[in-house]
């Protein structure tokens, strides 16, 4: 697995796909889903969304997976290279990370740069609120389904509160239970970003669990 993974996975990240210019991917992974025997079609907002009948589980509630296909800047020319089992950028690249974290935090630091300049002035500013924060019970069906799944490549996870944006927060803000899980990524939205592939294919066995456990109805 791991070989044809990490083959894969460097075809991807060598896509640009920054936020914003993201087309080239979204067809490339058109192209995965069909070969997978899938149906993948792009809504108005350019968002990829794919199903896959149900194979030996019918009548079980169907699982909803979601994750980016955009990244962060830099990412325009990332070339990936394997280095004693980590795949890193061997450029001034991100890896494969997303969000608009980084973009936040520098606009963010360059208000308050401004305003200490300016000492004394007054600044109005306008909240516009995307989503509320959400506390998903410990017992929530996503999270326990996710922490079961975890314990068979020997993570003990523990559930925690995070106040950080996430894509799971507009799911939860719809009634859409959603909990996030993360991959073994490090250093994310930096040129330092990385990954282990032992960790990459604990979070393809977390995932097949995932769909094992749903599968039987847990």
């Amino acid at each position: 697995m791991s070989e044809r993974m990490v083959r894969q996975f460097m075809e991807m990240v060598r896509i640009d796909s920054e936020s914003g210019d993201d087309p080239r991917f979204m067809q490339y992974l058109i192209g995965e889903v069909d070969a997978m025997g899938g149906h993948a079609t792009l809504d108005d907002y350019g968002n990829l969304i794919a199903t896959f009948d149900a194979a030996a589980c019918e009548g079980v509630e169907p699982i909803l997976l979601s994750c980016h296909g955009d990244t962060v800047k830099p990412g325009v020319g990332i070339e990936p290279f394997l280095d004693d089992g980590v795949i890193r950028s061997a450029g001034p690249t991100i890896l494969g990370a997303d969000d608009k974290a980084v973009a936040l935090a520098e606009e963010m630091a360059a208000t308050i740069r401004s305003e200490v300049k300016a000492a004394g002035a007054t600044v109005g500013i306008d909240m516009d609120e995307k989503c509320r924060a959400v506390q998903i019970p410990e017992d929530a069906w996503s999270v326990r389904i996710a922490k079961e799944a975890l314990a068979t490549v020997g993570i003990k996870a523990e559930a925690v509160f995070m106040t950080g944006f996430t894509d799971a927060s507009i799911y939860n803000n719809r009634g859409i239970e959603m909990a996030v899980v993360g991959i073994g990524a490090q250093n994310e939205h930096s040129t330092d970003e990385c990954i282990e592939v032992a960790e990459m294919e604990r979070a393809v066995q977390m995932l097949l669990e995932i769909f094992r456990l749903v599968a039987a109805g847990g």
